[in-house]
């Protein structure tokens, strides 16, 4: 009797397409299948929806129709009415939990004084720069929306467990520094703390919070990488891959970018998947001819690289080489140069990243492909 095991997979190269936050892969035989909790799943769906990828082109016309209903109030032609309500939109107009404006409370402090009369969208309508900068009135105000909601929602939960606890403490808000509130409103982030715990003459004041910026739930502009084709630093036989850079990367200026490809850079790091790998247990039959008499599956984690290319060093680790190119002005470039093309690889796959995690749907793992075509 002897055991045998069959090897748990291959190597290949799957066609994707992210559909509601969930990556659907062509199998080899043109079955589509995703990767729900480390497990394969197989789905119903044509291949040409996941082959014929239009995902960027889609972000796209949907947000410049976004844009026209943010200035005009609808989509509209030259020359019909402006009937946007946003234009004139101050932090006055902020309303507590009760429908009263911060601005009218007497009785309870305004977190937004420090902004009183700001135009929330005043950069985008009449100074014509990005409402995303940091130091616009949308963007300082989004963040201190977050903090009041953080700080209010904890006191309140933190004064109702006081009011019922038998520890003998008295909890409280922990007090954080402002560039900690800074991590935490501008990423997705995870925060513990523990305060005015009594531990012998002393009480115990502490948190800790952990900010996320590479993740699969939000797209920014950070997380896009070049993957550089048939790089001539390439030199490794054993990866099949190229080399991939941050988009601000002068090196980017010198290289051969007509088979370049913009990506997430979650594309890059480890992933695991739970495999099933047989063990055929072999023995002799009447005649001595090999036979199995048994098959045991075995599951095993299995860990894997979406895609194969190195990461330049210079450009993801020590951060050194910048081309100082604006990737908000992709008018500034000329079509012909280095930098347009780059601008181009960046804004399709952010495009592509974020209408893939765009719902179109309420299914978490449709049963078909076909029902989320819109």
């Amino acid at each position: 009797m002897q055991r045998r095991q069959d090897k748990l997979g291959a190597i290949r190269n799957y066609t994707y397409r992210k559909i509601n936050g969930v990556k659907y892969y062509v199998d080899v035989d043109d079955k589509i299948f995703s990767i729900i909790n480390h497990n394969k799943e197989v789905a119903n769906g044509d291949k040409e929806l996941i082959e014929n990828n239009n995902s960027a082109k889609e972000f796209y016309k949907k947000a410049y129709k976004f844009k026209q209903k943010f200035e005009y109030g609808h989509v509209r032609q030259p020359e019909e009415p402006n009937l946007s309500l946003l234009r004139n939109l101050s932090v006055d107009d902020a309303v507590n939990s009760e429908g009263i404006k911060y601005s009218e409370d007497s009785e309870n402090p305004n977190p937004y004084a420090s902004l009183a009369g700001k135009k929330i969208f005043e950069e985008w309508f009449n100074n014509g720069t990005f409402i995303e900068d940091e130091a616009s009135n949308f963007s300082v105000h989004r963040k201190a929306v977050i903090r009041n909601s953080i700080e209010s929602n904890l006191i309140v939960a933190i004064s109702n467990y006081n009011k019922v606890s038998s520890s003998g403490a008295s909890f409280a808000m922990p007090k954080l520094k402002d560039e900690e509130w800074e991590e935490l409103t501008t990423n997705i982030s995870m925060i513990t703390f523990l305060q005015g715990l009594n531990i012998g003459g002393k009480i115990y004041n502490g948190y800790a919070y952990v900010p996320n910026d590479i993740n699969e739930d939000f797209v920014s502009e950070d997380s896009i990488y070049i993957a550089v084709n048939n790089d001539p630093e390439q030199t490794d036989p054993q990866i099949k891959g190229g080399i991939y850079y941050r988009i601000t990367d002068a090196t980017l200026m010198n290289k051969d970018l007509e088979n370049a490809v913009g990506l997430s850079n979650t594309d890059f790091e480890r992933r695991t998947l739970e495999g099933i790998y047989e063990e055929k247990i072999v023995g002799k039959d009447q005649d001595g001819k090999e036979k199995i008499i048994e098959i045991i599956q075995h599951k095993r984690n299995v860990y894997f690289f979406p895609r194969q290319d190195l990461g330049a060093y210079s450009s993801i680790i020590t951060l050194n080489s910048n081309s100082g190119i604006d990737l908000k002005n992709k008018a500034n470039y000329n079509p012909t140069t280095s930098e347009y093309k780059i601008l181009q690889l960046y804004y399709t796959a952010l495009g592509r990243e974020r209408y893939g995690m765009r719902r179109v749907t309420n299914n978490e793992f449709p049963s078909s492909l076909s029902n989320l075509k819109e």
